[in-house]
């Protein structure tokens, strides 16, 4: 079998020069929360190394809608972000594996289908009277999963994990279907 991916060999550096309206995608603005945000704040480290004239860069495009950004108004033929990403260093310590990884995965994909869903009744249906649990954390039943910064999200993922009934939950039994598409690109990177 054939190993596919940037990163099944190691930690890669990417250099990217981003449009606007592609990076303000993965940034949190302290409203809500996407799944592409998410994955992004907690997977990858990145830095901002400045703006270049995207004339210069790529030449010939065609003039697009204005984007909003912290500088003022800027549309997409005008600018392009520099920007270095790499995955964080203690990946796999942060998740405790390469199991809760991929779980982590399926449990933001799973709860930001629809980001109006709310936290404790979600998770109630999965682990039955964690809604105690949920609320000493200080959510409560209005909680949306979208209101949710991508820390929290962390937070709320690694707090879900650590309970007894998350072993034999039925959102273990669906996310180690969704492992098992992964497991021999895994076996082949050890």
């Amino acid at each position: 079998m054939k190993v596919t991916g940037f990163m099944m060999y190691g930690r890669p550096i990417f250099y990217l020069a981003l449009s606007p309206s592609v990076w303000n995608t993965f940034m949190y603005n302290g409203k809500k929360a996407s799944t592409n945000c998410i994955m992004f704040n907690i997977l990858l480290d990145y830095k901002i190394f400045g703006t270049i004239d995207r004339r210069g860069f790529i030449p010939c495009l065609r003039k697009k809608k204005k984007v909003n950004n912290n500088k003022g108004r800027k549309t997409d033929s005008e600018m392009l972000y520099v920007v270095k990403l790499e995955p964080k260093a203690d990946l796999l310590k942060l998740f405790d594996g390469k199991d809760s990884l991929i779980y982590f995965w399926h449990f933001v994909r799973h709860h930001f289908y629809k980001p109006s869903l709310r936290v404790i009744p979600a998770l109630e249906k999965i682990v039955p009277d964690c809604g105690l649990r949920l609320i000493e954390k200080n959510y409560n039943i209005f909680t949306e999963f979208g209101h949710l910064s991508p820390s929290q999200v962390f937070d709320l993922f690694i707090e879900f994990k650590s309970w007894p009934e998350f072993k034999d939950s039925s959102f273990l039994l669906s996310a180690n279907e969704i492992k098992k598409t992964y497991d021999p690109y895994m076996e082949e990177c050890e």
